[in-house]
């Protein structure tokens, strides 16, 4: 790359050829050093059906106007969550991590309501490609939304693998107040498909309320059909959560560290992180990992192969939710170089 400098990369493709987490890794994790070095020379251009192509940086001024009807604004957040799963438990530190500039934050921390987590999949029958997002609904307006990528073993018994592989969810629902949620499916052609409980599983969490309407958070109401997705719900449990407010001191841009240090008043044990820069938004804007009991009370995380966190910039305010059975009542937390 150094020698041909390609004006033009393909960074994330989710619509054709091998899809970028095929074993459930993000290629952007996998192939980290090339990450990093994209992150430092070229930034996002637009998405062209599912692609998002980066240019290189000193194209961007004589760059000529984006297309109508293609996308171009939030591309930083156009890939589906940045998903480390168990991998911050086994990263080989650099051997300079201690030396590292680094900036320690001020964090607020609060309890929160018990978290949601729901799996399952879903395919948009006309398409038989995976449904643009599945949402989470209370009182017919959208709490959460994931866009699915996961190859679930409910979707290779009814389907044919080559069909559609990457079309399970996992759909974290944080403190919504309500004893219940809805799950719908957002199909190709703007409308919503409810998703049903599997064999009563999530009863008591997981309800099927008519709707006619379904309204996401950008404010569109999306008419109800049914028999436009096919898919279902395979579990729904409750677990404890909390929310850590990382309030990033004036000046400083996420882009110039790569690590996120974590140290808790007790050991971690097996838990689940999501940090984003804004609380219910689109999965896109995730990045998640997990704990085992093995890491102690102290955890590093490569946050900066991840392209949210370069999207996250000059952020104020970051958002740590956490969900485990038994969680440390607090955390420090620290940007390493």
């Amino acid at each position: 790359m150094e020698k041909s400098r390609p004006p033009v990369v393909i960074f994330n493709n989710t619509t054709f050829g091998l899809i970028p987490s095929y074993d459930g890794i993000p290629q952007a994790l996998r192939s980290y050093a090339v990450s990093a070095y994209l992150y430092t020379r070229y930034r996002p251009l637009l998405d062209v059906q599912g692609q998002l192509l980066l240019l290189r940086d000193d194209l961007f001024a004589t760059a000529p106007p984006v297309p109508a009807g293609l996308k171009s604004t939030n591309l930083y957040f156009d890939p589906p969550a940045c998903t480390f799963g168990d991998i911050p438990n086994f990263f080989t530190l650099p051997s300079d991590i201690a030396t590292r500039p680094r900036v320690s934050i001020p964090v607020t921390y609060q309890p929160n309501d018990p978290t949601t987590i729901v799996t399952g999949w879903a395919v948009d029958a006309a398409t038989q490609r995976p449904v643009t997002q599945v949402l989470a609904v209370v009182d017919g307006h959208v709490v959460a939304a994931v866009k699915p990528s996961q190859v679930p073993a409910g979707l290779i018994r009814t389907i044919p693998r080559s069909s559609s592989p990457n079309s399970g969810y996992t759909i974290d629902v944080y403190g919504t107040g309500s004893e219940t949620i809805d799950l719908y499916s957002l199909n190709a052609d703007g409308s919503v498909t409810p998703l049903t409980p599997m064999g009563g599983t999530g009863s008591g969490v997981v309800g099927v309320y008519p709707f006619s309407t379904v309204v996401t958070q950008d404010g569109h109401a999306h008419p109800v059909v049914a028999n436009e997705a096919i898919g279902e719900v395979d579990s729904a449990v409750k677990v404890p959560t909390d929310v850590t407010t990382l309030n990033l001191p004036s000046g400083i841009s996420t882009s110039h560290y790569q690590w996120l240090e974590l140290s808790g008043s007790h050991h971690f044990g097996s838990s689940s992180f999501t940090l984003t820069d804004q609380l219910g938004a689109p999965s896109g804007h995730n990045i998640e990992f997990n704990t085992l009991s093995r890491v102690g009370n102290q955890v590093y995380v490569g946050v900066g192969s991840c392209l949210q966190w370069q999207g996250y910039g000059t952020a104020q305010h970051l958002y740590l939710q956490r969900t485990g059975k038994k969680l440390p009542k607090s955390i420090s937390v620290d940007l390493v170089g």
